[in-house]
């Protein structure tokens, strides 16, 4: 009897753990292979210097496009909009991405502390 109250009882615990794995990313998106996923971030205007990065190694998501989305009007440097960039699962992907992203100045290149991070994760759907 205790031998299964027991493995009950690490069965739950398990569970609770994979339930709050999510809980350590800023964001979690489905991403279906031949798909693309539109991530939003807030941003400043490009000519501050500052957009976001990928910091991280990639093996199965890949970056198609990095865009601004402003308010309509005159463009200051200190106006807020948005950074959207756009991720695509590759061929053969299978599991799961997590992906550091980084506010930064990109002129002082990837050694620039960044004003900001997220850590987002993709779900590859097969």
């Amino acid at each position: 009897m205790r031998k299964y109250v027991f493995a009950i009882a690490s069965l739950v615990f398990l569970f609770s753990c994979a339930a709050n794995d999510d809980a350590d990313y800023d964001a979690v998106y489905k991403i279906g292979l031949a798909e693309n996923v539109n991530v939003e971030l807030p941003a400043a205007n490009p000519a501050s210097g500052y957009s976001w990065v990928v910091t991280s190694t990639m093996r199965n998501v890949t970056i198609m496009d990095s865009s601004f989305n402003y308010p309509k009007g005159n463009m200051t440097t200190n106006m807020q909009g948005k950074q959207i960039l756009t991720f695509r699962a590759t061929l053969g992907a299978r599991g799961s991405e997590a992906v550091t992203l980084a506010y930064i100045k990109t002129a002082e290149g990837f050694d620039a502390v960044p004003l900001e991070t997220r850590k987002i994760k993709f779900v590859i759907m097969q």
